[in-house]
């Protein structure tokens, strides 16, 4: 079975494991409740602290669920649309998913949504983030920028011949962000870039890695990326 990291509300953290969610005391470790979705294995997990919900994908399925300690009732499901997306970004109101060189996003509210567009290349394997108030996603040809109009709104041609392993954007704080990529060509393989993520500009190589970058966190002034 497919397991996804959790994320935590109120000291309790959520975890997929196949095709079910299980809520977790996250002092100690007490299985509060677990509810099977039905819907394929477990690939992504957002949790919204504002409203006490989860949102996550699931198989080919958008489900959105509770997560009162009581109960993982779902709220609803979306089965139309989410085919081959690897990962959720979130804002305020809204979920967005990439896949190909699509965008597409859905009301939390209601699971209701609508295509973007297209971005500029198709999307690597690192998943979407929203930084600086847009979402950004690691393309074939740099990193496109989205929001809730419509995709490719703001685009700069980085590096981006990856062949597997690329992770980011990644950015907390400030307007610095990053991503890694493994290249094609040896002398440049497995490097990792900053830039600003708030204007798109100003892409630099900071550091490299021994193998492909396969995921990274900021943490304060640290960036950790996993190789």
């Amino acid at each position: 079975a497919t397991r996804v990291a959790g994320c935590v509300i109120d000291g309790v953290s959520y975890w997929g494991l196949g095709s079910e969610l299980h809520a977790v005391d996250a002092d100690d470790g007490t299985l509060l409740w677990s509810e099977d979705v039905g819907a394929g294995n477990a690939r992504s997990l957002v949790c919204d602290s504002a409203t006490h919900t989860v949102y996550g994908l699931f198989g080919t399925t958008a489900a959105a669920l509770s997560v009162s300690a009581a109960s993982g009732t779902v709220l609803w499901e979306n089965p139309a649309s989410w085919l081959n997306y690897r990962d959720l970004a979130a804002d305020s109101d809204r979920l967005y998913g990439t896949s190909g060189d699509r965008v597409e996003y859905f009301f939390k509210s209601t699971g209701g949504g609508n295509n973007q567009g297209s971005l500029t290349g198709s999307a690597r394997n690192a998943p979407p983030r929203i930084l600086c108030g847009q979402g950004q996603q690691l393309t074939t040809q740099g990193i496109t920028t989205f929001s809730q109009v419509a995709a490719s709104t703001g685009f700069y041609a980085g590096t981006s011949t990856g062949t597997d392993g690329e992770s980011g954007p990644v950015g907390a704080g400030g307007t610095s962000a990053y991503f890694s990529e493994g290249l094609n060509i040896p002398e440049l393989s497995y490097r990792v870039f900053e830039y600003d993520a708030c204007s798109a500009t100003g892409i630099s190589t900071v550091g490299t890695l021994d193998s492909f970058g396969r995921g990274m966190s900021l943490i304060g002034d640290t960036l950790l990326v996993i190789s």
